[in-house]
């Protein structure tokens, strides 16, 4: 049973129930942030609660709604709820889905763990449907562009087109897991074996953002990016790239295991105190979103309305909560 709460509800009341064309120049240096900042974060609402959910994941989301796989009722049953609160359902039972994408062309696009094939199913539910049979590698993580589904695997990166439904491998991990994905309007970066990747649009060789070797190394495993920078999480902090200089800044310490950005600020879980929090992508002060306990936030998403996430219910291990806030200013 899918137990939902409209997005106006407080969540006081439930608390308890993915470029440089070349290596990294420069050094990781001083955190740029400082100390946790007192108050809500300018211009974000408190967080609510949309749902009570069993077992989930995947989080993704469109223009308007979340959509999560779940075993509810099946194994990898596909559910949704929109962004500003509703009930929540089960659009497409028994998907299977182990990577999720949430797309603007009206479709879901996923795959499962068992075949390296990539399947679609209409947004507003329905069945799924073959997309491309065979593309060719299992899709550990990905994402949906304007033109491409793009789909990070154990060696590297595939590009679907979606138009002529044609994969092509564009990129190399050295036979490392995908971790974490995501793309600007130029380039896919992804992360696997400790470094962070990229790649042109238009395909060419794999670029070393981030490498895990050196003076002071790190292991990126996480990735997040605007039209300006790119963040990548590794095990001691959250740096920030420079993509057309290459240079790199430690933007905060500590291990996180959820990040995001939007509106200028880098959303993140703390993966030690379970603290819901932001820092500011030119740097200063991190302000906490919402406390937690360790290991409490999980799938974390942005997107122009707000920010999602999955909470663990205290005292369950199978049940959480979906949560958000919402941007109080425009996209």
């Amino acid at each position: 049973m899918l137990v939902v709460m409209s997005a106006r509800q407080s969540g006081t009341a439930m608390a308890m129930g993915s470029l440089l064309l070349g290596t990294v120049v420069g050094c990781v240096g001083m955190p740029l942030g400082g100390a946790d900042g007192a108050g809500p974060l300018p211009g974000l609402t408190a967080p609510v609660t949309l749902a009570e959910v069993k077992a989930s994941w995947n989080l993704t989301a469109d223009a308007s709604n979340l959509y999560w796989t779940t075993d509810e009722t099946h194994y990898g049953d596909l559910a949704s709820v929109s962004q500003r609160g509703g009930p929540a359902s089960v659009i497409a039972p028994a998907t299977g889905f182990h990577t999720l994408m949430g797309s603007a062309d009206g479709w879901i696009y996923g795959t499962d763990s068992t075949t390296t094939t990539l399947w679609r199913l209409p947004a507003a539910g329905g069945e799924k449907q073959v997309f491309v049979e065979q593309v060719g590698w299992w899709c550990e993580v990905g994402a949906v562009t304007a033109g491409a589904v793009w789909c990070g695997f154990g060696v590297g990166l595939a590009r679907i087109d979606l138009g002529t439904r044609a994969p092509v491998r564009v990129g190399s991990s050295g036979g490392y897991n995908a971790q974490s994905l995501a793309v600007d309007r130029d380039h896919t970066y992804w992360t696997a074996g400790g470094e962070l990747l990229a790649v042109d649009h238009r395909g060419g060789p794999t670029r070393v953002l981030l490498g895990n070797k050196g003076a002071g190394p790190t292991w990126a495993n996480l990735v997040a990016a605007d039209d300006r920078w790119v963040f990548a999480a590794t095990g001691q902090s959250i740096v920030r790239i420079d993509p057309l200089t290459g240079r790199a800044a430690t933007l905060r310490a500590g291990l996180v295991t959820a990040l995001a950005v939007r509106h200028g600020m880098v959303f993140w879980a703390d993966a030690v105190t379970g603290d819901l929090g932001a820092t500011p992508e030119q740097g200063g002060p991190d302000v906490v979103v919402e406390r937690g306990e360790a290991g409490q936030v999980r799938e974390l998403v942005a997107t122009d309305l707000g920010l999602f996430w999955f909470g663990q219910l205290p005292l369950y291990t199978d049940r959480g909560l979906l949560r958000g806030a919402y941007f109080t200013f425009p996209p």
